[in-house]
């Protein structure tokens, strides 16, 4: 298997997690950036950069990390 579809195979996963679990995921992260790996939250922060950054310090590898922002309900982003 290429290394390119084993990120796709876990960034699907990860994207899954975060669609199952959203409900739990609003409570608490609510208005902030989170980061997944291998289905569970490894860092968060209500700014970008700042998440990126504390991600780096740790040593991950961006490329394997799936970011989202957890909005409320009815929030659109229009880009």
């Amino acid at each position: 298997m290429t290394s390119d579809l084993i990120l796709l195979e876990k960034m699907e996963k990860n994207g899954s997690w975060f669609s199952s679990h959203y409900k739990e995921i609003v409570e608490k992260y609510k208005n902030e950036f989170i980061a997944i790996e291998d289905a569970e939250i490894i860092a968060h922060n209500p700014r970008l950069d700042a998440l990126l950054e504390e991600l780096k310090k740790k040593g991950k590898n961006l490329s394997e990390i799936l970011i989202e922002f957890v909005a409320e309900k009815g929030t659109m982003f229009i880009l």
